[in-house]
């Protein structure tokens, strides 16, 4: 199988030819036969058997993104390959686990029985202080268990013969280092509720069963709803191999339920329900904010009414599609677009708490930082008090759109002090856009929570042209302890280029003004924007040794439908096609002259990050 056109040629260097071919797979595998897949990742698990050990690993892991892709021996054999590389001491139990978890039944069950991996695989983490990364693998499977307690909520929450819902998050949709609860489905939970519905909730990112495990512990539902994205990574959305094990969830519970109706949510459905209903078996696909929309949609299946006089709903057989725009997604994918005009600014669900009896603490966590090494942060929790950003960055998917809509900050305070008091939560994460949009709410929100004994750390997320000196005194002495800037690298080209920050020493000065009001600064940093090089990068590096502010795992940059940077894409790839999976392929390529192996090599050198307190800056 030939490389595709217009994909940029790998240097001559060692090992090159290889990162690239492992790199576009995702470019590859539409246009190819099962019989010509399988007889790709042979070749290429041949040739990555001769390289060392950690780049061996690495790359049969890319490889094996694409699992579900291959047949079952094909899966047995590789899979056994990367079990040999883990029981030398390179590649990851915990990927080994979670490719155990999407493997065939039967291949699961034959590889999880070999003395490779039975030395690598152990029960989840417990306690607190876990240092992220180094903690055991979850287990490989477990048998069905009833949750205690979860699903009929507390007395007079929903109706006892009404509708049953149930909520599900699959496996894998979180990051590595920090796992939230699931605040949609908790609010969507929440409003089901009040509109008679009884709900079950079942967070897979906790259980870790396969996928045709999980039916039991649902009960007989009559709808299932399965978030693609919960809201804490919805304008990341993932393009990899959590998506394939979301659908093959999705598929799991249609075969399994046959009574119920499976409604898939999330942003990917949102930008593209036409590939969502292709790649998966689902009924429905519900544009949008899901905890709002899931109750009438709910009400409709039951009642036996066509559920798709709204331009959230998409139904199966039903729904046409028109052809996709300049930035790939197919119209309407923004959240303002669908909502009814005439939206009030303040969000209607200042009454609404989240049914946290849905959850147990103890199972999630958060991330504080320990000489820029990740430190688990049990019983942690996340909220959301605004919706939507009024910036546009070209790589950002902004599902809630640029017009913000605020909650009451009275109702924000009481629902920090309920998780302080109630749920004895340890920390809290705002997953909103930008939390310091409008100043002079934040003040307000900041003096509820000092009157109201409200405070427990919190964390958010902010731009670095978005702070001063007063007012990061009030978020301190409301509790505030760690404020997350969206840097994304410190070149001046690389900014411009972005079109994100005109004072280019502005992130300097939010790191130095956080610092002075005793609030730790965190760093988002994505390398392999437009215009980025190997001085950039090395740029980049200087300036943060220099600030030496705790930064979170460093992003490509990579297009998405939906965003003004996959126009930019499919300009230089043509290729791009309709399916997720091929724009992860072309991450931190575009708008460049970057090759595969120089992202590799800066990812390993931010991937040591003890070098913000070494004496020299490191180089590519």
């Amino acid at each position: 199988m030939e490389t595709p056109a217009h994909l940029p040629p790998a240097r001559p260097a060692a090992g090159a030819d290889l990162e690239s071919d492992v790199r576009f797979l995702p470019l590859l595998i539409p246009r190819m036969t099962a019989e010509q897949r399988a007889r790709h990742f042979d070749r290429l698990a041949a040739r990555i058997a001769q390289a060392p050990g950690p780049v061996a690993a690495r790359l049969l892991g890319e490889v094996l993104h694409h699992l579900e892709t291959m047949p079952a021996g094909q899966q047995e054999r590789l899979v056994r390959g990367y079990a040999d590389l883990v029981a030398e001491g390179h590649g990851s139990p915990a990927t080994l686990s979670r490719l155990l978890l999407r493997a065939d039944p039967d291949v699961r069950a034959t590889v999880a029985g070999t003395a490779a991996v039975a030395g690598t695989i152990a029960g989840p983490a417990t306690g607190t202080g876990t240092a992220a990364g180094t903690a055991p693998a979850p287990p490989v499977s477990a048998p069905p268990v009833p949750v205690p307690g979860r699903g009929a909520g507390p007395p007079g929450a929903g109706d006892a013969d009404g509708p049953l819902v149930a909520l599900v998050v699959p496996a894998g949709l979180s990051a590595d280092s920090f796992l939230q609860p699931p605040i949609d489905l908790l609010l969507a939970a929440a409003r089901l509720r009040r509109a008679g519905n009884r709900v079950t909730l079942v967070d897979n990112r906790v259980h870790q069963l396969p996928p045709e495990q999980l039916p039991p512990l649902l009960g007989d539902p009559d709808v299932i709803a399965v978030t693609t994205t919960p809201y804490d990574h919805i304008q990341n959305y993932f393009l990899d191999y959590r998506l394939r094990h979301s659908f093959r969830t999705v598929d799991a519970l249609v075969e399994r339920c046959p009574r119920a109706t499976v409604v898939v949510c999330g942003a990917h459905g949102t930008v593209r329900p036409d590939i969502v209903l292709r790649q998966c078996r689902a009924d429905i696909v519900l544009k949008g904010e899901h905890d709002t929309g899931l109750p009438a949609l709910v009400e409709a299946v039951v009642e036996g009414r066509p559920p798709d006089d709204s331009p959230q709903v998409c139904v199966r057989g039903r729904t046409t599609f028109g052809p996709p725009d300049d930035w790939g997604a197919i119209g309407t994918y923004r959240l303002n677009a669908l909502r009814r005009t005439g939206t009030p600014a303040y969000l209607d669900d200042g009454e609404i708490l989240p049914a946290y009896d849905l959850i147990d603490f103890d199972d999630y966590y958060g991330d504080r930082y320990v000489r820029n090494r990740p430190v688990r942060q049990y019983r942690w929790a996340d909220m959301l008090a605004t919706r939507g950003c009024a910036f546009d960055c070209s790589f950002c998917y902004n599902f809630w759109d640029r017009r913000v809509r605020y909650r009451e900050p009275g109702a924000v305070a009481e629902e920090l002090r309920h998780l302080k008091a109630d749920q004895r939560v340890s920390g809290v994460f705002f997953a909103d856009f930008h939390f310091t949009q409008r100043p002079s709410w934040v003040a307000e929100f900041c003096r509820l929570v000092r009157e109201n004994d409200a405070a427990v750390p919190w964390t958010a997320q902010v731009r670095s042209d978005a702070v001063r000196a007063d007012l990061l005194a009030e978020m301190a002495s409301a509790g505030c302890v760690g404020l997350w800037f969206g840097v994304e690298s410190f070149d001046p080209t690389v900014l411009l280029q972005m079109g994100k920050y005109r004072d280019l020493d502005i992130s300097a000065e939010a790191v130095r003004l956080c610092r002075e009001a005793g609030i730790e600064p965190h760093l988002f940093i994505m390398i392999g924007a437009p215009g980025e090089t190997r001085d950039t990068l090395n740029h980049t590096l200087a300036r943060m040794h220099d600030l030496r502010a705790p930064y979170c795992g460093v992003m490509t940059c990579t297009p998405r439908f939906g965003t003004a940077y996959y126009a930019q894409a499919k300009q230089q790839f043509p290729q791009l096609g309709d399916d997720f999976y091929g724009l992860r392929a072309v991450r931190g390529l575009v708008g460049n002259e970057l090759r595969p192996r120089d992202l590799e090599e800066a990812l390993a050198v931010f991937g040591r990050r003890e070098f913000l307190y070494s004496t020299d800056a490191p180089r590519l």
